[in-house]
């Protein structure tokens, strides 16, 4: 048996397991856009290649003014990163020695930052039968905000799939400030989502212990080059500056970030083939013996009712077909028989549905 992968993505794993070459495969494991880096970052890319020769810009000059200007925040209010993952860090490192406050199931990530840090770790389980959608006011009153530092909220959720609506966000953002908790909402998924402006990315100006992270990695397709970035006040992001390595973010990705804020159509069209793709998912995925959840973005949470059924067996069932999907059941709050598959082109979650269609009869 073996244990299922820390994060999706994995390719090297997966040729290592299965054998089927790199170009055999179709990742549902990573959620991704499913269109790719949009077309113009891939040209800056090609254009700018001698650019490895130098050094990058250590403060991100143009693109955090490209950020600023986009999003109507201050230069200053905005730190960019080697991917989210270094922003969360960085935010831990920030609190290190104290506490913090994770919703589960929710990204690793946190916990392994957290605990890299030596911060004292809480948990608030969101509940299955409420399709693990949090409830502002039962996490107010139960989770105690106000005797930890620090907060990590994904909103929309990962792994589960779904938002917490803005309403409910500003109850939850109001809470966590007037206990004195400082609270992370990663909206790394946001922008993908059937909601983009339930976002309370505009709520940083007038909560100082707010911060927001988002993914570019995620949004356009760009996890070869890392590239994340945060909102917040400028006092919190000067300190978090200060801890962030010189020349974190390399010269490749800063001008893909660029790139990709200029198409302003790339995220509207994601949006709709990722809500048109997951409809024929959810179609196709109902039977007996899988239950999926409600999704808004762009992966669908499921899970296996059949308990004589092995998770590890699914997971190789499909990987000997060239499918990768995301086994869960290492997440917190969730177990054995939970999978996220990513929405991937039409092409591909059909190949994923036929082969889904030969599990339902072949033995193994």
């Amino acid at each position: 048996m073996s244990e299922p992968s820390h994060h999706g993505g994995n390719l090297r794993l997966a040729l290592q397991k299965y054998g089927l070459g790199s170009q055999g495969f179709v990742d549902f494991s990573a959620n991704l856009n499913p269109l790719g880096p949009p077309v113009r970052v891939l040209e800056v890319i090609k254009n700018n290649i001698d650019k490895v020769y130098s050094y990058p810009d250590p403060e991100c000059t143009q693109l955090k003014e490209r950020i600023s200007s986009q999003l109507g925040v201050a230069e200053g209010d905005v730190i960019v990163t080697n991917g989210a993952n270094e922003l969360i860090y960085l935010i831990c490192a920030h609190f290190s020695g104290g506490k913090a406050l994770l919703v589960e199931p929710g990204f690793s990530e946190y916990l392994d930052a957290a605990r890299a840090f030596c911060l004292d770790v809480a948990f608030y389980f969101l509940r299955e039968d409420r399709n693990f959608v949090m409830d502002s006011d039962d996490f107010l009153n139960s989770a105690r905000p106000e005797s930890v530092d620090v907060i990590f909220i994904c909103n929309p959720n990962n792994p589960t799939g779904m938002m917490i609506s803005h309403d409910e966000m500003v109850k939850v953002v109001r809470g966590c400030e007037q206990s004195g908790a400082f609270l992370v909402v990663d909206e790394s998924f946001v922008e993908l989502s059937d909601f983009p402006d339930d976002s309370v990315i505009g709520l940083v100006k007038k909560f100082r212990k707010l911060l927001i992270i988002r993914s570019m990695t995620k949004s356009y397709g760009l996890a070869g080059i890392r590239l994340g970035y945060g909102i917040s006040n400028s006092d919190l992001i000067c300190n978090l500056l200060r801890k962030q390595p010189t020349w974190s973010v390399n010269s490749l990705a800063q001008l893909a970030g660029e790139a990709a804020l200029t198409d302003s159509n790339y995220l509207a069209r994601s949006r709709e083939l990722i809500a048109l793709e997951r409809k024929l998912l959810f179609e196709g995925l109902m039977r007996p013996d899988i239950k999926t959840y409600p999704s808004n973005v762009n992966f669908i949470l499921l899970r296996l009712l059949n308990n004589k059924i092995s998770p590890w067996n699914f997971e190789d069932y499909l990987g000997r077909r060239g499918i990768i999907v995301r086994n869960c059941s290492n997440f917190m709050g969730l177990g054995d028989g939970f999978f996220r598959i990513a929405i991937r082109t039409k092409e591909e979650n059909l190949r994923l549905l036929a082969a889904l269609n030969g599990f339902q009869h072949d033995a193994f």
